[in-house]
């Protein structure tokens, strides 16, 4: 029940820093919602700023890398490798040819089998790919996994 939690809280997260990343925003300012707050003494004092050396790049290759490495925590330099293997970090990448062999299409980031929604948004596929990983570990993507010496 605990992971539940911790997965829950680290997907409102992630979501929260590609919101905040896709606003454009770099900072966070105090805001004071209420006459209460207002008089408080702080008032005319200058607002603060939070800075964070973690804020996500601009560039969108960047991002999709900050993205796996917010999902995969320790296992982020092996994750990007397969997915950089998989698609190129392409996250709207369609493999036709696992149809072939499957009978479904590989999808996104980490070229997952099947259909599911959202599956080309780079942190969809990430907790998708983490899913995944956790079940199976790398030999779930086989062929990379031999390429890169990870399996």
């Amino acid at each position: 029940m605990a992971e539940i939690g911790r997965l829950m809280m680290t997907n409102l997260i992630g979501k929260l820093v590609v919101a905040i990343t896709l606003l454009g925003l770099t900072a966070i300012k105090p805001v004071y919602p209420n006459e209460t707050t207002r008089n408080l003494p702080y008032r005319n004092e200058p607002a603060t700023y939070l800075y964070s050396q973690n804020l996500p790049p601009t560039n969108p290759k960047d991002n999709i890398i900050f993205i796996i490495e917010m999902v995969f925590g320790g296992k982020t330099e092996e994750a990007q490798k397969i997915a950089n293997c998989e698609s190129g970090l392409n996250p709207e990448r369609i493999n036709y040819e696992d149809e072939k062999i499957t009978g479904h299409k590989s999808y996104g980031l980490f070229q997952i089998n099947g259909y599911f929604e959202n599956w080309s948004d780079p942190y969809v596929n990430s907790l998708k790919a983490k899913e995944i990983y956790n079940k199976r570990g790398w030999s779930a993507w086989l062929k990379c996994s031999k390429k890169l010496g990870l399996f």
